[in-house]
């Protein structure tokens, strides 16, 4: 198997971080001769002023991301936040918790090929998920580790 450079950012915090981040992702994926990049990005947009339900992604974020040249895009407690949830989940970069009950998006991707495959899974610890937080609460994370899509190859 060939070697891969992943470079994974996060927390970006604000729509500020984002642009500056998107900005900067070409340079810093051609200084490092990155294969993937994956950014953490569910408190990229502030939504609303209370910080337990205020973050979140909107379209313009991940756009700006996405056109940087993030190759995949994770979320958490926080991607249920904000007025475009179900629009960030269609994005097909973005993947949210697999361990919630939610029909929207998908907690698990694989992208490239051959020997440059990268599957990313995103999981949700329970204990981020408190008092007027908007996420579903996140099932155990062993179980969802456990099961397909998520089991590894023998």
């Amino acid at each position: 198997m060939e070697q891969m450079r992943v470079m994974t950012v996060g927390d970006v915090v604000g729509p500020e971080a984002a642009a500056w981040l998107g900005a900067r992702l070409p340079e810093l994926r051609a200084e490092y001769e990155l294969d993937w990049i994956v950014v953490n990005a569910e408190n990229a947009a502030v939504t609303c002023p209370l910080p337990q339900n205020g973050f979140g992604t909107t379209r313009k974020e991940l756009d700006a991301l996405i056109a940087g040249g993030a190759d995949v895009i994770t979320g958490g407690n926080h991607s249920w936040d904000g007025p475009e949830v179900a629009e960030s989940f269609a994005y097909p970069q973005v993947v949210r918790p697999l361990n919630v009950r939610e029909t929207r998006g998908k907690g698990v991707l694989t992208i490239g090929e051959g020997d440059k495959t990268l599957t990313v899974v995103n999981l949700l610890s329970p204990g981020a998920v408190g008092k007027g937080c908007l996420a579903p609460e996140p099932t155990d994370l062993w179980d969802a580790w456990s099961r397909p899509p998520c089991r590894r190859r023998r």
